[in-house]
């Protein structure tokens, strides 16, 4: 019984999981959760990464719904339409290229 049980422990995998995994996780969580939430609108916005369109301009309800999107993971605006504008496209840009629809 004794070896049965030290084999047993021999492949059991170890579970835990450091703070380093733990950020990968949940970077990989938001990565895949913004191509999810944003997948219809996947050319509009490496149209508006490209410079194309702008989307406060264009698409304003989509605009909105990034903000409400990145707010929630934490991302700091400044109250400056200009400086607001070009940290969430800086966003999309790192989550378009992370989900590897933008290159």
């Amino acid at each position: 019984m004794g070896a049965r049980s030290r084999r047993f422990k021999s492949y059991r995998p170890d579970w835990r999981v450091t703070s380093t995994n733990k950020s990968k996780i949940a970077k990989a969580m938001s990565r895949s959760k913004f191509h999810s939430k944003f997948k219809s609108d996947l050319k509009k916005l490496t149209a508006a990464v490209e410079g194309a369109i702008a989307l406060d301009e264009d698409y304003p309800k989509l605009y909105q719904k990034l903000i409400r999107f990145y707010e929630d993971q934490g991302v700091q605006l400044y109250d400056d339409p200009e400086d607001d504008y070009n940290v969430i496209l800086d966003n999309v840009e790192a989550d378009l290229i992370e989900s590897g629809v933008y290159a």
